[in-house]
């Protein structure tokens, strides 16, 4: 099975945008609610933004590191 891997700047730019006025929308409601129910989306969605922005700086990163070795060994 292959790795599913999105290449096309514009969606994860939208991709980001969406959820984070997903984000903005979960915490006005948990703001005016005073629910706590309401934070869990909202902490998930964090966790996802977190891990999303993290997990593409790292492959940038890894891609730097792979392209920097392959030059040395020449």
């Amino acid at each position: 099975m292959e790795r599913t891997v999105f290449k096309n700047q514009n969606f994860y730019i939208l991709l980001i945008t969406f959820l984070g006025i997903l984000l903005c929308w979960n915490l006005w409601t948990f703001w005016n609610s005073k629910n706590l129910i309401a934070l869990i989306p909202a902490i998930i969605q964090i966790l996802i933004l977190t891990a999303g922005l993290y997990i593409n700086h790292f492959s940038n990163t890894t891609v730097e590191v792979k392209n920097i070795e392959e030059f040395q060994n020449q």
